[in-house]
């Protein structure tokens, strides 16, 4: 399964700017891998685990601005 973690965060004033680099250093020491500017992905190994890692990012998130993920299962058949 695979974490796709989109945001918009303000970074118009200091205190904006501070919790954008501490929300991107949790990001990055939580095995987040950065795909663009503002859109991260994070393999999880099943769906427990993808739960828990969505629980810590929405207490983990900054009040300000817009933050979405999405949790993909990555599952193949054979054709």
């Amino acid at each position: 399964m695979r974490i796709i973690l989109f945001f918009d965060l303000p970074i118009t004033t200091a205190a904006g700017k501070r919790e954008y680099r501490r929300f991107i250093k949790y990001l990055e020491s939580d095995g987040f891998i950065r795909i663009q500017y503002s859109v991260f992905c994070k393999l999880c190994i099943n769906t427990d685990s993808a739960r828990t890692v969505s629980k810590r990012l929405m207490h983990e998130c900054p009040k300000d601005g817009d933050i979405r993920f999405i949790i993909i299962s990555q599952r193949y058949s054979k054709i």
